[in-house]
């Protein structure tokens, strides 16, 4: 795919405020792959495979907060050319594997499922200073479910490799 994109908006925080800037263009090319994979009838296997490459065409007045001795930014944004830069929260390149399970007995239905996603990171701020570095995040579940299907209990892992990343800037 090929994205072609005019007066972009972007959320910016300043200071304690969040404002909206139009970036003037920015395109947005890559390509997805998924793949679905019934390997037999209680075993199902899924990946998929997504590359990226966004970036601002046009934007030579990005509001950029400059960092000050001590880690706090200047209360007096600069704009900043940006052009070039990569768009923020997208990453180059994020892949997902799954393996779902499921077989039905007499005593009910039980399942379970481990997906992991990788993500390579992404600028949070047009100008690039804060950045998400590289994460994979792993998920798990078990299940049964009763025979008539009126009830069942779940347990749910999430994170289960305890990586921090972030969910916003």
């Amino acid at each position: 795919f090929y994205y072609d994109v005019k007066d972009l908006q972007l959320q910016i925080l300043q200071g304690v405020s969040t404002i909206t800037q139009n970036a003037a263009k920015a395109k947005i090319k890559g390509g997805e792959l998924d793949l679905t994979w019934a390997a037999t009838g209680d075993l199902t296997l899924i990946g998929g495979l997504a590359y990226l490459d966004g970036e601002y065409k046009d934007f030579p007045n990005a509001v950029s907060n400059v960092p000050l001795p001590g880690g706090s930014n200047d209360p007096t944004p600069v704009s900043i050319d940006v052009t070039g830069n990569q768009i923020t929260g997208v990453p180059e390149w994020a892949l997902t594997a799954a393996i779902m399970y499921s077989r039905e007995l007499d005593s009910g239905k039980y399942g379970f499922n481990v997906r992991a996603t990788y993500n390579d990171g992404f600028p949070w701020e047009a100008d690039q200073r804060l950045q998400q570095p590289d994460y994979t995040i792993v998920n798990a579940s078990l299940e049964w479910r009763a025979p008539t299907d009126k009830w069942g209990v779940q347990l749910t892992g999430r994170n289960l490799l305890d990586h921090y990343y972030s969910v916003t800037k």
